[in-house]
């Protein structure tokens, strides 16, 4: 293949990715809570929310890519202690936000961490069954887990915790 046909391919690659990541940014990927997962609350050791749901609902998302090894399902416990902290800790170390900057490391999943991991590697994969409800997949580095969203709703959002196999509904 000449130079010039090279570079052209090159260039319409590009222009092609750009396209896809314009419009995968405009149109987002399948959202937990009442928006997109930004909105979903802050969870950290004090000072944020105690909801279990959202606890168990961010661990599992920690399972599911399994940053730094080892971890159980006894990990999802809707506790966010010392060991969720120090897992958030390791899966921001290696996660961009929104502006594509790495991750503040403090241990808390705020509205970059959630965003980040709602959308890094396009994990989520949905579909929409008869009934108009919105069935979807996080695929993690190790594992993955289901969520989705009832009828369209916009508000009323669950997913299935790895652990206990149960349904979990995730508050507005």
């Amino acid at each position: 293949m000449t130079r010039w046909a090279m570079r052209t391919l090159r260039r319409a690659l590009v222009g092609s990715m750009a396209v896809i990541a314009v419009f995968t940014v405009s149109t987002g990927t399948a959202q937990a809570g009442a928006d997109n997962w930004r909105t979903n609350p802050e969870l950290c050791r004090s000072g944020c929310s105690t909801s279990a749901a959202y606890i168990s609902f961010w661990q599992s998302v920690l399972w599911a890519d399994n940053v730094g090894g080892s971890i159980s399902l006894t990990f999802i416990d809707g506790q966010f202690g010392p060991n969720t902290e120090a897992r958030t800790q390791a899966w921001q170390g290696i996660h961009l936000d929104w502006d594509g900057k790495p991750l503040a490391k403090d241990g808390r999943a705020g509205p970059r961490t959630w965003w980040s991991a709602e959308t890094t590697y396009n994990k989520n994969v949905c579909t929409w069954d008869s009934a108009g409800n919105r069935l979807c997949t996080f695929y993690g580095t190790a594992h993955s887990f289901k969520w989705g969203e009832v009828n369209g709703s916009g508000s009323d959002w669950w997913f299935i915790n790895p652990r206990t196999n149960a349904r979990v509904s995730l508050p507005a």
